[in-house]
């Protein structure tokens, strides 16, 4: 519950505030530093999906200091010697790829980043890989049911979590082009350059489930 009027025009700037965290992650997350360190500095899951498993991290600087926080991809359920995508929730963008740990730039005193991490196993298949999300906090944990890639397409399964509108963002060697959706609409589907994609989705009807159907190559 809130006491703002939410229902105020005025109001509809920070709308989607309150959508990217609605409903709460179905992940539980943890304090991965507890009895580590006396500052509450990452916080986050790792999951588990039949598509492929990525984990979801909150990297915290709580001391009044300029700050870099290193994750340790073991302790945070990551496979090892593996690359992993590395993408930010907030400037809704990859930052880049790494294998074993992952150190943030020098931190702002009560700054943080968000990130999801993604192994990139598949990607020696030449298959396309969601590595991130920026419709609910948990970046494709919660308001993804499924996803199915093949060598012709992807068909990506969203219910109600999450924003009306925001973006999937993949990683694929070839192009990605729009074919087909239910309960939602495709905004565009954007070469970002490096082989990443964003496809942005608006008008998703929540009280429904959506589906998104994407071509590959041609």
């Amino acid at each position: 519950m809130v006491s703002e009027p939410l229902n105020h025009p005025d109001a509809k700037d920070v709308w989607r505030n309150y959508e990217i965290m609605r409903p709460s992650s179905r992940e539980t997350a943890k304090l991965l530093t507890l009895g580590q360190s006396p500052h509450d500095e990452i916080f986050g899951f790792a999951a588990e999906r039949p598509y492929g498993n990525f984990a979801v991290y909150n990297l915290y600087n709580a001391t009044e200091e300029l700050t870099t926080i290193t994750l340790d991809f073991k302790a945070a359920g990551l496979p090892q010697d593996v690359k992993c995508a590395v993408f930010d929730f907030w400037s809704n963008c990859l930052v880049g790829f790494a294998k074993d740990q992952y150190a943030t730039d020098a931190l702002e005193s009560l700054c943080s980043c968000l990130l999801r991490f993604t192994p990139m196993e598949s990607a020696k298949e030449g298959l396309p890989i969601l590595v991130g999300s920026n419709l609910h906090l948990s970046m494709g944990a919660t308001e993804i049911d499924g996803l199915r890639v093949s060598a012709t397409g992807v068909v990506i399964e969203l219910n109600d979590a999450g924003a009306q509108q925001g973006s999937l963002t993949f990683y694929s060697e070839q192009s990605l082009k729009p074919i087909d959706t239910e309960n939602c609409k495709l905004a565009s589907v954007e070469s970002l350059g490096e082989n990443i994609w964003q496809v942005n989705v608006k008008e998703r009807q929540l009280s429904k489930p959506q589906s998104i159907i994407l071509g590959i190559g041609g």
